[in-house]
């Protein structure tokens, strides 16, 4: 890729909060800049407050915001809409652009306006749209729609980046040239997550030092499992009295699980943190004696950015035995569970206690796996190659 080549990424979706959508976008545009692209960038208008203003912020990129759409409700939708004009102004520019666009329902109307402006696009599907309304309880004329919209997304753009094998699979059931579609896992930043001392870590978040800890750093959706593990710290806390659950992350599940928390006998020994800002995530999971994913055997397909996080910081993890995870983490650097089965989480998590060595030398391993597997360059690689082929 030389240095006249121009892309832009674009996210049409809320990242008001400093969450892994704000990460993942700023490493994508970041790799792509290293490798001798002009990036831009195209979010929503963000409040002066938001967190994730402070990362784009630390890129020195060119940011354009496009208007702001309603964060909640069914009118969130109408997003990638609201960026339109400003999409297309940019399209007409001077050098002629490439976009970079994370798929939502809508923006296949984006591929489609785009593409008529003799624009080259990549979309890139972190999931099955469809599957991730079904666990929200959304209907079935809302999943079919939801799916109808990413299969039209995906023929409308000229190339297609899946994050997962069964991804690719799904699409090319639904009549999409293999030659269209690639895979590309997400990854890890090596810099940003990565092992530091565990007291050094303790000190600067504030914790005690006489507890051991499990934790989650995640988005509180169902597909996050957290409610396993709250079930699970039964049968811990009633095993051991010096170990704590830490939940650190916010969204739509919160309420539920605080709930479910305060029902339960080990209440007083789990701590929801909230939001913890992107600067704090590599402290807060070097404090972690494991580091859980618990996610259910329904959780859509996808590369959770979590597990890679885990691994680049070292972590000793405890993982359900989905098909996904099975295929993403060799056994030695993790200790799998049931999915859905908080007695036997419970039991992993209770025997990785009990060898504090040899979680030490799993965290090793998951580092080291990161290093070789995981890092953005490998992602950012696979999009440059494709940006070149449709170049041609």
């Amino acid at each position: 890729m030389s240095a006249t080549d121009r892309v832009i990424v674009v996210a049409p979706v809320n990242i008001t909060a400093a969450n892994a959508i704000i990460v993942h976008l700023a490493a994508i545009a970041d790799g792509l800049r290293e490798r001798g692209a002009d990036v831009e960038i195209v979010v929503p208008r963000l409040p002066e407050d938001a967190p994730s203003l402070r990362v784009l912020n630390g890129l020195g990129l060119p940011v354009h915001f496009a208007p702001a759409a309603p964060t909640t409700g069914i009118l969130r939708m109408l997003r990638p809409l609201f960026m339109l004009p400003l999409l297309i102004s940019l399209a007409r520019s001077q050098p002629r652009p490439a976009f970079y666009i994370r798929f939502t329902v809508l923006t296949f109307i984006l591929h489609v306006v785009l593409r008529l402006c003799g624009a080259r696009t990549i979309t890139e599907h972190n999931g099955w749209m469809a599957d991730e309304i079904a666990q929200m309880g959304g209907g079935a004329l809302y999943r079919a729609a939801a799916a109808a919209a990413q299969i039209f997304d995906a023929h409308a753009a000229t190339s297609v980046r899946v994050v997962a094998p069964s991804l690719m699979r799904r699409l090319s059931h639904h009549g999409l040239a293999a030659n269209k579609i690639f895979v590309a896992e997400n990854g890890t930043d090596l810099e940003k997550f990565h092992p530091i001392d565990r007291e050094t870590a303790i000190t600067r978040m504030g914790f005690d030092r006489g507890r051991r800890r499990l934790g989650l750093l995640a988005n509180l959706t169902r597909w996050q499992g957290t409610h396993c593990a709250i079930a699970a710290m039964e049968d811990i806390a009633a095993a051991r009295d010096d170990v704590d659950l830490m939940i650190a992350g916010d969204g739509i599940e919160m309420a539920n699980l605080k709930r479910q928390a305060a029902a339960g006998r080990a209440a007083a020994r789990i701590h929801f943190l909230g939001q913890v800002p992107v600067e704090q995530a590599n402290d807060f999971l070097n404090t972690l004696d494991i580091a859980l994913a618990p996610f259910p055997a329904d959780r859509p397909p996808g590369s959770p950015v979590k597990l890679r996080d885990y691994c680049a910081a070292g972590c000793a993890i405890v993982a359900s035995d989905l098909p996904q995870n099975l295929e993403q983490l060799p056994p030695d650097v993790v200790c799998f569970h049931k999915a859905d089965n908080p007695a036997d989480m419970a039991r992993a998590v209770l025997a990785l206690l009990d060898e504090p060595a040899a979680a030490r030398d799993m965290g090793r391993r998951a580092r080291a796996f990161a290093e070789t597997k995981w890092a953005w360059k490998n992602t950012v690689d696979a999009v440059t190659e494709h940006l070149h082929k449709f170049a041609k």
